[in-house]
């Protein structure tokens, strides 16, 4: 009884601690933001047009995190089913958790809270199966619009070496993930090899179950998520005045979204970097920083600050 309440205690004290780190977090991101003024002028003298796309962005996050809902339904379906009100609490949740971690690695935390006890570890693993069909998804969407910019801007010869070496070591890079993909059996085996994997074989176990069908089906709502926040960013940097042509605003966000993807990014500075990233690419087609910068931000607040917010009303409802 002793053990039960301090287990009870001590839960209670993670799930604050937790809502806490994250409004923390999203204010300091907030704070540190220091063009305000640019930011809300693009409001002030908005129209009524402009509006209008600040909703359509407003309603695709909910589109976009309902995408993400039914891909993690489909990803229990071996371990545990839920129901999509279930999952959508689960996926909330771990925005909230994840919007502190480096790259958002601890998005399972708040999900497999959700689970049974005994499925936790296997939903780790389909958690990180998610996450690396939507990787894929970035990945051949930037290699794509890596080398229309390479036709765009004419040749291969403006670029740097090294520039050129990066570009061949992730096209690699992705054949490999590729492969890996659509045979997780093998992943299951390699990860075998570590001794901690050994001695926890319920951790890959689920890696044997996922078919064919479903694995394009991942692909497939990974797809759909990436349209759907590459459209809210081309609608965020029309609200901003950026002109450019659809080709061009293609690669920019496509680029910018694989950078993004293979940096790592410690959470206090990840405004920062995915504003700075956006102002490279989107720079070498226009010279309007402040508005970039203003529409990265917006991003952020509407698909990762919003959601994170709703997401603590169901993490301190976390029972065990």
């Amino acid at each position: 009884m002793y053990v039960l309440k301090n287990y009870k205690k001590i839960l209670t004290f993670g799930k604050i601690a937790i809502i806490i780190i994250s409004y923390v977090y999203i204010g300091v991101k907030l704070y540190q933001y220091d063009n305000y003024d640019g930011f809300f002028n693009q409001f002030n003298s908005a129209s009524i047009f402009s509006v209008i796309i600040l909703c359509s962005i407003f309603i695709l996050m909910f589109f976009n995190w309902a995408t993400e809902t039914i891909k993690w339904q489909y990803l229990l379906q071996k371990i545990q089913a839920q129901n999509f009100i279930q999952a959508m609490k689960a996926v909330y949740a771990g925005i909230t958790v994840s919007i502190f971690t480096p790259n958002r690695v601890g998005e399972f935390a708040g999900r497999i809270f959700f689970l049974k006890k005994e499925f936790r570890i296997q939903a780790v693993c389909a958690n990180i199966t998610g996450n690396l069909s939507q990787l894929l998804i970035t990945l051949v969407a930037g290699i794509a619009g890596t080398l229309l910019l390479f036709k765009v801007k004419g040749s291969l010869t403006m670029f740097s070496f090294s520039s050129q070496i990066a570009l061949v070591l992730a096209c690699i890079l992705t054949l490999i993930f590729l492969y890996f993909f659509f045979h997780l059996s093998k992943i299951k085996t390699l990860l075998e090899r570590f001794s901690f994997i050994k001695k926890h074989p319920d951790f890959t176990s689920v890696l044997t179950l996922y078919s064919r069908k479903d694995i394009y089906v991942f692909l497939g709502l990974s797809l759909v998520r990436y349209v759907i926040f590459s459209v809210q960013f081309f609608l965020a940097i029309k609200i901003f005045g950026i002109e450019m042509s659809l080709l061009n605003t293609g690669i920019a966000i496509s680029l910018t979204w694989f950078v993004m993807a293979i940096i790592p990014t410690v959470g206090i500075s990840e405004i920062g970097v995915r504003g700075s990233v956006a102002l490279f690419f989107f720079g070498l087609f226009v010279q309007n920083p402040v508005s970039v910068i203003s529409a990265t931000l917006l991003l952020w607040i509407i698909n990762l600050a919003l959601p994170a917010i709703i997401g603590s009303f169901w993490v301190i409802r976390i029972k065990e």
